[in-house]
């Protein structure tokens, strides 16, 4: 990526002497350490006064804006809060919501938008607005409209990827020197670039908010409703997602649900 040279309603901004502040912010920490790298551009959320390096900022692909953006903060990013808010979203989501709502006014959907729009508990409540949102954004980054991996995971997948071939050139070129066969190569260390997957943790966020708000999972729902928006996959899709968060992280997957538990407990109004 090349070095930005950001604006402000002044003109030039000089970071040149800035570092990454990505320690804190009102979304989230990054582990409560600041990476130190040459600072490119100021977040621009307004709620944010960080200036991320070029591994820890993210470019809402609509307005052009860089946000904060790290994999080890806590969930939602000022990247999510700035499409949560709506400021993008009617451009990111603008093709999913569009096939989403043309299909609720077709007969062979009406189950689907009695659930999601008129009773989706029983008690005649819809579905929260952030199931839409979180499955139409796993949409956008199934179909690369947004990338699937944040750049300070990608940095860190390309780094352990060359030290692990210098790794195994020394040892071949030892082998080589002593006359014996090569070693075994040894199994790849993980980078955590499935674990960080935006798809999977939309996916999952989407169906914690439906299985907390409603008392059941629903699947079959959600997949008719990915498809609907361009995103067609197998009966078991969302649950394989769900149960593969869980078991390779446990930690952020007791994120989400928290986060799912706490929208289920608000806005609900009783028949």
């Amino acid at each position: 990526m090349q070095p930005i040279t950001p604006l402000s309603q002044d003109g030039n901004l000089d970071l040149s002497r800035e570092t990454c502040g990505l320690e804190v912010a009102r979304y989230g920490v990054c582990d409560q350490i600041v990476c130190g790298a040459r600072s490119t551009v100021v977040c621009a959320s307004e709620d944010c006064s960080n200036c991320p390096c070029e591994r820890h900022m993210k470019l809402c692909p609509t307005c052009g804006k860089y946000f904060c953006e790290s994999s080890d903060k806590t969930l939602w990013t000022c990247f999510f809060e700035h499409v949560r808010e709506g400021k993008c979203q009617g451009e990111i989501l603008r093709e999913p919501f569009s096939k989403l709502t043309t299909a609720f006014t077709a007969q062979q959907h009406r189950a689907l938008y009695e659930f999601v729009c008129c009773d989706s508990d029983g008690l005649g409540n819809p579905l929260p607005k952030e199931v839409c949102l979180n499955l139409g954004l796993a949409v956008a980054y199934s179909n690369d409209v947004i990338p699937e991996y944040n750049n300070d995971v990608l940095i860190a997948r390309n780094l352990s990827n060359r030290a692990r071939r210098a790794r195994l050139q020394k040892l071949r070129r030892s082998a080589r020197r002593f006359g014996v066969s090569p070693p075994a190569s040894p199994k790849p260390e993980s980078t955590r670039l499935a674990r960080h997957k935006s798809s999977t943790i939309h996916l999952v966020t989407g169906a914690l908010v439906v299985r907390h708000w409603t008392g059941s999972w629903h699947y079959r729902q959600q997949i008719e409703m990915l498809s609907i928006m361009g995103l067609s996959k197998g009966e078991d899709f969302v649950s394989d997602r769900v149960e593969f968060l869980l078991g390779t992280n446990q930690a952020l997957f007791e994120k989400i649900e928290s986060w799912a538990r706490a929208i289920s407990g608000h806005g609900r109004k009783p028949r």
